[in-house]
Order: C-alpha cells, then structure tokens, then sequence
C-alpha cells in the first residue's frame, strides 16, 4: 500500500508541475498586457512626474507572482522526485524491512525543507495585490 500511495504522489506531483508548465506562457502573457493596459490608465490619470515609480511597481506585482508560482511548481517537482527516491533507495520497492535512519532522515528532511520552501513561496504570491 505504502508503494501505491507514494506513486501516487509522485504522479500527481509531476502532472500538476507539467500542466501548469503548459499554462505558464499564456498566464505571463495575460499578465503583461493587463498590466501594460494598466500603466496606460495610471498613466492617463495621474500625469505626474512621479508616474515611472507607480509604473515600476506595478510591473513587478503580476508578472512576479506568476513567476515564483513557476519556481513553486518547480519545487513541488522536486518534492515529487524526492518521493521517487524514497520509494527506490529509502524504503526499497518491495521491501519488508524497516528503513536505515540515516537515508530516511536525509529524506524527511528535505522533504520538509522543500515544503517549507513552497510554503514560503505560495504565501509571497498570496499577498501580492494583484496589479
């Protein structure tokens, strides 16, 4: 059971990273044009000398947020060929026997530095504003 679970994991793992892969140029494009449409309006509105820093800050909301959602799924793929490691050399693929400590907290702790990596990555994206 414990073979069947982990790749599963590691499956949907890599089908998310694949599709949002897929995804990816389309939601950078969709994201430039609506933050050029919005730079046109600012810009429009405000005609002030200080438009190039709102300009700035804007630019670096949308697109940013969709590039480190890249490097999150990025990472997931990582977390998933973890998953395959622990299923070929940590726990053996047909193997009754309990693992060795020292492979078994290697992968743990990885594993969690990796999550705690994506935690951190898909919060930052959380709390841009999306501009």
């Amino acid at each position: 059971m414990l073979l069947i679970c982990q790749a599963f994991f590691a499956i949907w793992g890599l089908f998310l990273f694949i599709g949002y892969f897929y995804i990816f140029r389309r939601l950078y494009t969709a994201a430039l044009k609506r933050q050029a449409e919005m730079e046109k309006t600012a810009s429009m509105k405000l005609k002030l000398p200080g438009t190039s820093s709102i300009r700035k800050r804007m630019r670096l909301t949308l697109t940013v947020g969709v590039k480190v959602t890249l490097i999150t799924a990025i990472l997931g793929v990582l977390c998933a060929g973890l998953q395959v490691y622990a299923m070929v050399d940590v726990y053996g693929v047909f193997s009754t026997e309990r693992p060795e400590p020292w492979p078994w907290w290697s992968f743990k702790f990885s594993f969690r530095l990796i999550e705690l990596a994506m935690c951190v990555t898909m919060s930052y994206v959380a709390t841009q504003p999306f501009r």
